[in-house]
């Protein structure tokens, strides 16, 4: 779908469920950047919505799960229980990983991820299917 629609259905979802503080994770690049500029539009026209912080990750080197632990970190310290992830599938699976081990993955964290993320099960799954802890994708 289009980044508008995409962004749409993700602001209907953070509504529907009352999640009106979160965080964006996204690539540094028009994917991720792009991505997620509609869903910023539609929050600065909702006061009850708050996003606490963005983080622009950097796809243009060589990327493992080492990769993503200061932006981790940094959604970690903000307290932060919904993330937004837009990015390609590969990189995903990275952050995934690392948040696993940073306990950003138990009870209590939510993560919507875009369409490029939840469209490419071969990238982002293990044994073909989904990881366990998957409750939904849309």
């Amino acid at each position: 779908p289009s980044d508008i629609y995409q962004c749409q259905a993700i602001f209907a979802l953070l509504k529907q469920y009352n999640w009106y503080d979160f965080t964006i994770m996204a690539s540094a690049d028009d994917r991720g950047i792009n991505g997620m500029v509609y869903l910023q539009y539609l929050v600065s026209r909702d006061s009850d919505f708050s996003i606490i912080d963005v983080q622009h990750f950097d796809v243009s080197k060589e990327t493992n799960e080492d990769s993503f632990e200061s932006d981790l970190q940094k959604i970690k310290s903000s307290l932060a229980h919904v993330i937004v992830l837009n990015c390609a599938a590969r990189h995903a699976k990275l952050i995934f990983k690392a948040a696993k081990q940073m306990d950003l993955m138990t009870d209590g964290f939510v993560w919507i991820v875009s369409d490029s993320i939840a469209g490419d099960q071969e990238k982002i799954s293990y044994n073909g299917s989904y990881p366990s802890n998957y409750e939904g994708i849309f």
